[in-house]
């Protein structure tokens, strides 16, 4: 089956390519029948050729995919190429505003491979992360510089958590893949 799905996938984006809207348009409607889930992101591009409305976030799969295949060079790219510089600059600001071990339980939500721990691990006497890759968690383990952590979906886990309220809550990256829009009351 992964065969044909992927083979199917190819086939919609170079349908895509083309220009043949229609037929890319099914190729990714039948990549969703095959892989509910969507771990390929078929979604995202059917909303992008009109083929159906955009999805409220990323699907957690595709996510999770995208980032499991990355994980290895991530920080190469994002630091040594990107020169990212995110979580050091957060710090920078805590610093500024006197925040110094000032909290007790510390949430790193989106950790990825951890750079934002090792800038803040020593800004509170527990650490929790959690992340929906499990390879970038993984990486994140390695660092040695957290106390628990999870590999979920952002808004599950904060909504489904059975953990103790924390102090702060750090999500420098993890908006973008976790935003839902409002429906109307």
């Amino acid at each position: 089956m992964q065969q044909d799905l992927d083979e199917i996938y190819e086939q919609g984006l170079a349908h895509q390519a083309a220009g043949e809207r229609e037929e890319a348009i099914a190729a990714f409607k039948k990549c969703l029948e095959l892989d509910s889930q969507d771990h390929g992101g078929a979604a995202i591009r059917l909303a992008a050729l009109g083929g159906a409305p955009s999805p409220q976030a990323a699907p957690v799969a595709y996510v999770a995919t995208l980032f499991d295949q990355h994980a290895e060079e991530f920080d190469d790219i994002l630091v040594g190429q990107l020169e990212y510089n995110v979580p050091s600059l957060l710090r920078e600001r805590l610093d500024e505003l006197g925040l110094a071990r000032a909290f007790n339980r510390f949430l790193d939500l989106g950790c990825g491979t951890g750079l934002a721990g090792e800038v803040m691990e020593d800004l509170c006497d527990e650490l929790v992360a959690v992340d929906v890759s499990e390879e970038m968690v993984t990486i994140a383990a390695e660092r040695g510089c957290y106390d628990d952590l999870y590999v979920a979906e952002a808004v599950n886990f904060l909504g489904n958590t059975d953990e103790e309220p924390f102090d702060c809550i750090l999500a420098t990256d993890v908006l973008p893949y976790i935003w839902r829009k409002r429906r109307p009351s």
